[in-house]
């Protein structure tokens, strides 16, 4: 159906195309050759019918052809539209930084934190400033606001960016930290970014930052299972063994010489602790029902499926020079093939340098005693200790039955 001629959609057509010119021009338009004296007429066709947001979206957009001399006067018109907008005041003040003029970025910084004291973008614009600007302690303040507003949720851009500022404003060699770190959780993540910052460092920078948050008692047990494991990373075993004692020191039953080596306490997956690699036919798993003492032990089942040499399950011990007996309570059910289980220690990171290792117990047995004797010649050494079982030669090889091992502990023989 027509009227006067004409095509019923036409209307619908002409309000369509009306839009999309509005919409084109709101998005090129801007304040640059427009006064804020223009008569009020003018003003209401250029101004308050357009987006101030669009407006500095498109000139940022232009940036690199327009140049911030021209982009200032679009920024201080929509500034002089909404004196009250941080975001206004941010983008006057980084077109005069740009244009020399550095009196009147600064007042416009300060008015943008002024007005959004908690806000962590505006924040970090203001505190970035102040910090190539000569004003470190201003710079500082800002940045501890933003840490504590934002709570350093994982892998945050943004707290990352502010480590990265303290580290160039060197906090930690200024002995800054308590100033500048407002809560433990802060605390953990600066220290994991420094980690993630140096994975094959020295650690120097690391270790400081772990004995500041440690005497403040912002330590936890994950976080010594991260910074333990990337202190053995980085050969630093020393430095792991401390952290990892100190912050132990206080609970009972771990420190044997074989950290939780009665099994009493849920594993940290970290090298100091035990640790599962995992292996298809064998399932481990702590026990409350058969224990040698305490409440636990730690139970392997095998499930008669292979012939495996076995050595998946360990810890990592760190000790000095000398001679040590490790020993163990071993008890089992059904063991199969001549090859039992046993108690070994090795190399650290070469399962074929096996330094000593107890005798193995097949079949059924009681809890059963049993240990090695071992010598450490060269300093502190790290010194793989691991449930194992060797592989057989014979036909009938395949392993099954059930193993525990509890009480495992370690002395200095003399």
């Amino acid at each position: 159906m027509t009227m006067r001629g004409f095509p019923a959609q036409l209307p619908v057509l002409v309000v369509a195309g009306l839009l999309a010119t509005l919409s084109s021009a709101l998005l090129i338009a801007d304040y640059s050759n427009a006064p804020v004296e223009s008569p009020q007429r003018l003003r209401l066709g250029r101004f308050y019918l357009l987006d101030d947001g669009l407006a500095v979206a498109s000139v940022r957009d232009r940036l690199d052809e327009i140049g911030y001399k021209k982009a200032a006067s679009v920024f201080e018109v929509a500034l002089k539209r909404d004196p009250g907008s941080a975001p206004r005041w941010l983008d006057y003040g980084e077109a005069a930084l740009a244009n020399g003029d550095t009196p009147r970025a600064a007042y416009s910084y300060d008015r943008a934190r002024q007005l959004a004291p908690h806000d962590v973008l505006i924040l970090f614009d203001a505190a970035d400033f102040y910090a190539m600007h000569g004003k470190p302690e201003a710079a500082l303040d800002a940045f501890s606001i933003i840490l504590r507003e934002s709570g350093a949720p994982k892998n945050d851009v943004l707290t990352n960016n502010v480590f990265v500022e303290f580290e160039a404003l060197k906090v930690r060699q200024n002995k800054m930290l308590d100033r500048v770190i407002p809560d433990a959780v802060n605390a953990r993540a600066y220290l994991r970014f420094l980690i993630a910052q140096e994975p094959k460092g020295d650690g120097v920078s690391a270790r400081e930052i772990w004995n500041w948050l440690s005497a403040n008692h912002y330590d936890d047990d994950t976080l010594v299972a991260d910074y333990s494991r990337y202190m053995l990373g980085i050969h630093q075993l020393e430095a792991a063994g401390q952290a990892w004692s100190g912050h132990f020191n206080n609970r009972k039953g771990t420190l044997s010489g074989v950290f939780n080596g009665g099994f009493e306490y849920d594993f940290l997956n970290a090298p100091l602790d035990w640790r599962d690699e995992g292996f298809s036919s064998v399932r481990t798993q702590r026990d409350s029902e058969a224990k040698f003492e305490g409440k636990y032990s730690i139970r392997l089942t095998f499930t008669g499926n292979d012939n495996p040499d076995y050595h998946h399950f360990g810890q990592t011990l760190l000790l000095a020079s000398g001679r040590y007996r490790i020993s163990a309570q071993l008890r089992t059910a059904g063991i199969t093939s001549d090859e039992g289980i046993r108690l070994r220690t090795i190399v650290t990171g070469d399962p074929k340098q096996i330094r000593a290792e107890s005798p193995a117990l097949s079949g059924t047995n009681n809890w059963t005693p049993i240990s090695l004797d071992l010598n450490v010649t060269t300093g502190t050494s790290a010194i793989e200790l691991q449930i194992s079982r060797h592989r057989s030669l014979r036909v009938d090889n395949q392993l099954k039955g059930t193993a525990w091992l509890d009480d495992v502990r370690i002395s200095k023989i003399p």
